[in-house]
């Protein structure tokens, strides 16, 4: 067996170049991922947020799609010796890193469920609402028709107090004429 003369450095240099290469690969600091949306000012206090379903269903179902990150580190094609030694790596830290992705799945599953959660919630709530307004809407139909028939009773009783008044009216005049008749014919 031949002797095998590697120079790490070198290695790494090439390695670092053919990554600048690569335009698929981007690495992220944790400063330039932002929890907030660039696109999206945050509120004022007195604002108000309007919920979009369609959005939300959709950044959860690429959620459901990407909840698991697989181990995989592409290695790019080259010297056949460059090759050989980032495998070699790749297998000596595969261990520590498997761990760490194995508990990212894990995190990244229980909040992706926590979000199907969330949704189902969400869909429930409207449920309820529309179920909510549907009532409310056959309630004040109910009242309308309620407000109706008692004004209808209303006015057919008004109309028959106003016609017992009208003629217990006459018939109190009619009594003071006789009165006064009487009265007028006594004093005579």
């Amino acid at each position: 067996m031949s002797k095998l003369n590697v120079d790490v450095e070198e290695i790494m240099k090439e390695i670092k170049q053919q990554a600048s290469l690569i335009d698929d690969l981007e690495t992220l600091d944790f400063e330039d991922i932002s929890t907030v949306k660039k696109e999206w000012d945050m509120p004022k206090v007195n604002e108000r947020i309007y919920f979009k379903w369609d959005s939300f269903w959709d950044e959860l179902s690429n959620a459901n799609k990407f909840c698991n990150v697989d181990f995989i580190i592409p290695i790019p094609k080259g010297n056949f010796f460059a090759t050989v030694i980032r495998k070699i790596v790749v297998k000596l830290i595969r261990f520590y890193f498997k761990i760490t992705v194995a508990r990212q799945n894990d995190y990244n599953a229980n909040s992706v469920r926590a979000l199907n959660e969330i949704g189902n919630f969400v869909r429930d709530m409207e449920i309820a609402v529309n179920r909510q307004n549907e009532i409310n809407n056959k309630l004040e139909l109910d009242i309308q028709e309620l407000n109706m028939r008692f004004n209808k009773e209303c006015i057919k009783r008004l109309d028959v107090y106003e016609r017992q008044n009208r003629y217990l009216r006459k018939e109190l005049q009619d009594m003071k004429k006789q009165i006064d008749y009487l009265y007028e014919t006594q004093k005579n």
